[in-house]
């Protein structure tokens, strides 16, 4: 229920007309609708309850690979305009991306990848501890710890034989690194399993411009949801 109620949030997310391109039934779409307009903390939750429960009637896996598909087209369509912007109006240098075309891309690769796939899970975690118990999904906290486990993994030989993530210099996968593995680590540990990340995210973390921004909010630690572990 509660994962029909997460998608009935992403649809109330959309506007008119990419709801419409989805083709759902005429009372989702107006109850939908209706929820748009709701303020009341109260009716609004029991809106969201009343848009999962008419997701109940309906096969929810072909509206999840769409908005996915979406999801990721606005994403890659956002991430290419502002590169592009940074490229043409800026200095490359300052934004750590290569001139070299080849080696940029590897750059953004592992940009995306931090982001994507060490960044996005960390944050699942993060908030499904802000939700209340009965709200919580420990099926979502398993795939979220499994997708880091993998993250780990996969990062592990290239963090082993390079000292940063990417070009042989401190680029913008790095700074795209830094917050992902720095949070990731406190709500999964790293550990002694993959001892090549564990100690790339010691070295992100040394970056003079990283240390200062860590220590500058260091009295917000008490904040986060899952407790500041006594480190770093």
């Amino acid at each position: 229920m509660h994962a029909l109620q997460d998608l009935g949030e992403a649809l109330v997310a959309l506007d008119n007309g990419r709801l419409a391109d989805l083709g759902l039934p005429e009372r989702l779409v107006d109850a939908v609708t209706d929820a748009r307009r709701i303020r009341a903390h109260e009716g609004r939750r029991r809106q969201m309850q009343y848009i999962g429960k008419l997701m109940r009637d309906i096969d929810p896996a072909p509206i999840e690979s769409l908005l996915s598909a979406k999801s990721r087209s606005t994403a890659a369509d956002a991430e290419k305009h502002k590169l592009s912007h940074l490229n043409h109006t800026g200095d490359s240098r300052l934004f750590k991306i290569p001139e070299d075309p080849r080696v940029a891309l590897d750059v953004r690769m592992m940009d995306r990848f931090f982001d994507n796939y060490v960044m996005t899970p960390m944050q699942t975690l993060v908030a499904d501890r802000m939700r209340t118990e009965i709200e919580r999904d420990p099926k979502r906290v398993t795939d979220a710890r499994t997708l880091l486990d993998v993250a780990y993994g996969w990062l592990e030989k290239p963090l082993t034989q390079h000292v940063w993530a990417a070009a042989g210099e401190f680029t913008l996968a790095d700074c795209a690194a830094a917050p992902a593995l720095f949070y990731a680590d406190w709500v999964h540990p790293i550990g002694e399993r993959f001892p090549g990340v564990r100690d790339y995210r010691k070295r992100v973390l040394a970056r003079p411009s990283v240390a200062r921004t860590v220590n500058e909010a260091r009295p917000y630690r008490k904040l986060f949801p899952l407790g500041a572990p006594a480190r770093d």
